[in-house]
């Protein structure tokens, strides 16, 4: 008997915190639904950049990289926590081309008695640009910057629930032209020990355009999305599975030799299950050596859609591929993606935690 009562105990207890996570989802589809704006394409892209190697090797959706250290101020603010107290992360992306597009991300987390905090900066350069006016006379060169800052703080519900918000300005500069806008994050996460199960949501870049390039506001690239992770009690692998752009269900492309992106098309729309597909990532993870080697590939079925080729020839585009190795108080990871055939996208993060340098007395 007092074992029943106990099984109902532990399943009213489960009940009551997957109410909590649904209800959260709920208020985040309704932030979605009160920020939703005219269909178009976004301004701001450079928010959708990785803002880590492990991040690229998952396909730079999933918001439930507890093991991302301080980075996950920018990915779900919820997962700040023990695992980010004094935690310090530096990435290089090299995105196209060695005179393509280079960034630059830190992250450091802290914490102030039982509070848990994190803070962030990106960066991306786009180099320089030779300048042309409308007559083809030589203006001199130019260049354009992107820069994002993230602030996050992060609750623990219960044992199982965490939640978190992250205030979050961004400054770009192209050329003679300047925008500045403000952004907020917020983010839930759930485990479930029993199962080996977690679930994470985040609604990212809800915020508006302060300043506009010109007289035009233009919308930000509001994302919703959910995560899954499966661990195995005997198995050296972990699996994911993420949803992203919940807000934005029909997407389309209008495949016309380039498969150019047009938004909102009636004549491309994918329908039922292959639009399903379409706003889904799939991962894994393999941990090897007692959790000194990770080895990630994931397939973003969005981004193969995207940039598949027109001649139909096979391609690389939708995986990523990535690894990490715990080298005494270093953490080393590395990534790499194709976004175009034969040139490989490589992401570069280290971390370390300044605990491990504190002197012993």
């Amino acid at each position: 008997m007092k074992r029943t009562h106990d099984n109902l105990i532990e399943r009213a207890v489960i009940c009551r915190h997957l109410s909590s996570v649904c209800i959260c989802f709920f208020l985040m589809l309704v932030g979605t639904a009160a920020t939703k704006a005219e269909s178009g394409l976004n301004s701001y892209g450079f928010l959708t950049t990785e803002v880590s190697a492990y991040a690229s090797a998952q396909g730079g959706n999933n918001v439930l990289l507890r093991n991302d250290g301080s980075n996950v101020v920018f990915e779900n603010p919820s997962l700040i926590g023990d695992s980010t107290d004094r935690e310090a992360s530096i990435t290089y992306h090299r995105h196209l081309s060695e005179t393509g597009v280079h960034a630059g991300i830190a992250t450091y987390g802290w914490k102030v008695k039982n509070e848990h905090f994190a803070a962030g900066v990106k960066f991306l350069n786009y180099g320089k640009f030779d300048g042309y006016d409308e007559l083809g006379n030589d203006i001199g060169s130019f260049s354009a910057q992107d820069v994002v800052l993230s602030a996050g703080w992060a609750k623990q519900m219960t044992d199982a629930l965490s939640v978190g918000v992250a205030i979050k300005p961004a400054f770009s500069h192209y050329e003679r032209y300047n925008s500045f806008a403000i952004m907020f994050d917020a983010g839930v996460a759930y485990a479930i020990p029993k199962w080996n199960l977690d679930v994470g949501m985040a609604l990212q870049n809800v915020g508006v355009q302060v300043v506009t390039y010109k007289q035009e506001r233009e919308r930000l690239p509001l994302n919703l999305s959910v995560t899954a992770g499966k661990e195995f009690e005997h198995a050296p692998f972990r699996l994911w599975m993420t949803w992203f752009a919940l807000n934005d269900w029909n997407f389309d492309y209008v495949s016309n030799g380039e498969n150019v992106w047009m938004g909102n098309n009636e004549t491309s729309r994918s329908k039922g299950f292959e639009l399903l597909l379409e706003h889904s990532l799939w991962g894994a993870d393999f941990i090897l050596l007692n959790d000194m080697l990770r080895l990630s590939v994931s397939y973003n079925v969005r981004r193969a859609e995207e940039l598949k080729l027109a001649d139909g020839e096979k391609s690389l585009a939708g995986f990523s591929f990535g690894g990490g190795i715990d080298v005494k108080k270093v953490k080393v990871d590395i990534a790499t993606a194709q976004y175009q055939s034969g040139v490989w996208n490589w992401t570069f993060t280290l971390r370390t935690n300044l605990n491990y340098w504190k002197k012993e007395k």
